[in-house]
């Protein structure tokens, strides 16, 4: 950061200081100094092992006008020294007062909220993987309160930024509205999903645009998934909103076919974007069947080649604990179009089991449902011996689990029935 930079956010985290001086007296009165309270608050952001007084600290002046301004200034400060556990409590401290007081009237105002909502925005274009989520959760959590009231406010910048964004896509601002996406959509209930016909196109534009990023396509996926999710309760309920959602210009039926092409693509590559596509095509066929029926047989080829393609692979790799080989051709593809990325700590709270294990995992939910089709029945019966072959295949034990039973059998038994 350069010097004039750094001096521009010391004046800002100062200006921020000074208007919370001003600031109207708490309704708890403490005797304790502010100006105390805001030095402990520096310290509190620069030094981890005050991070756990934190909320304390901050509940002795959270009712005075802009705190919650004047406190993401302060946090988003780069004069002051960061580390990942800071960020991450900072945000967490942050999130706690915003559910806390939001839904009391008039505690934080309406001017203070578009104030939070239009700094956030702002700050879209970090890449501060912290600061990302920080954005995102708040913006989440205010997007699902403020439904459909922040269509206006912020959701629909969102919307034409990414638009302006597919020609030539800027992944780090990509990767952020993504994030932010991901967050209202999973903070919101069914009522969100009267925004699909119009974040839905721009989703898959933006899917298409990021070939050379399989992060942000992952993440594309996550929100489609989430979309069809919130949408499903129209199947056989509301069939007119659904086709405005999903058959303007086409676009399921351009989708079905883009992703039928990722499952039939290479067996060994893209394991995490395809599990993704075949939870949103289960999603399609478990919870809109109505709907679906129109391209439902155009899927049952596919997952079939899918279940047949990845049994070597998951013997071999997570059966018997053996790499997967590439060739030297696969390798620079998976380098060009990074193939191989970590995911974040936010996934941890999904659960989400990723590689080829998560992949074969959502493949037999899919089969699943898709056998309850009596049209797949009758399809699959001149290869149903294939067909249980290869499921009894998928039965197998993993190696971490056969190692568990022959070191302690007692330990796997019981680690089984917890689950």
């Amino acid at each position: 950061m350069s010097e004039p930079n750094n001096e521009k956010n010391n004046q800002n985290s100062q200006k921020a200081k000074e208007e919370l001086l001003k600031s109207n007296l708490p309704i708890d009165r403490s005797e304790r100094k502010i100006e105390d309270s805001l030095k402990d608050i520096d310290e509190m952001l620069s030094n981890p092992d005050k991070l756990k007084d934190g909320y304390n600290l901050l509940s002795k002046f959270e009712t005075r006008k802009n705190f919650y301004l004047n406190f993401l200034k302060i946090s988003f400060d780069s004069s002051l020294n960061k580390n990942k556990l800071r960020m991450k409590l900072s945000g967490c401290c942050f999130i706690c007062f915003l559910k806390k007081n939001y839904e009391i009237e008039g505690f934080i105002t309406d001017e203070e909220k578009l104030n939070i909502v239009s700094f956030l925005l702002d700050k879209i274009s970090t890449n501060d993987y912290y600061l990302k989520n920080f954005i995102a959760k708040v913006l989440g959590y205010i997007g699902a309160q403020e439904f459909p009231n922040c269509y206006e406010s912020f959701i629909k910048i969102l919307i034409n930024k990414l638009n302006s964004l597919i020609a030539n896509p800027d992944e780090n601002q990509v990767d952020t509205i993504l994030r932010i996406f991901i967050s209202v959509l999973k903070y919101c209930d069914d009522r969100c999903a009267i925004i699909t016909y119009e974040v839905l196109p721009v989703i898959i534009n933006i899917f298409k645009a990021s070939k050379n990023n399989q992060k942000n396509r992952e993440k594309c996926l996550i929100i489609i998934s989430l979309l069809l999710n919130k949408l499903s309760y129209a199947d056989g309920n509301d069939m007119d909103l659904l086709s405005k959602s999903l058959d303007t210009n086409s676009l399921m039926e351009n989708s079905i076919s883009l992703f039928t092409s990722i499952l039939v693509s290479n067996p060994k590559m893209l394991l995490d974007i395809k599990k993704w596509t075949i939870r949103i095509l289960d999603i399609l066929v478990r919870d809109m069947p109505i709907y679906s029926s129109k391209f439902f047989n155009l899927l049952i080829e596919p997952a079939w080649r899918l279940i047949v393609l990845e049994l070597n692979l998951y013997s071999n790799s997570i059966v018997f604990n053996k790499e997967i080989e590439y060739t030297e051709e696969e390798e620079i593809t998976m380098e060009e179009e990074n193939h191989i990325y970590e995911h974040g700590y936010e996934s941890d709270d999904d659960e989400e089991t990723n590689g080829m294990e998560g992949l074969i995992m959502e493949l037999i939910d899919f089969t699943v449902d898709l056998l309850k089709r009596n049209s797949v029945i009758e399809a699959l019966r001149p290869a149903l011996f294939t067909f249980l072959l290869c499921i009894k295949g998928y039965l197998l034990l993993p190696h971490n689990s056969i190692v568990l039973w022959k070191d302690n059998a007692n330990l796997y038994i019981s680690e089984e029935y917890d689950e």
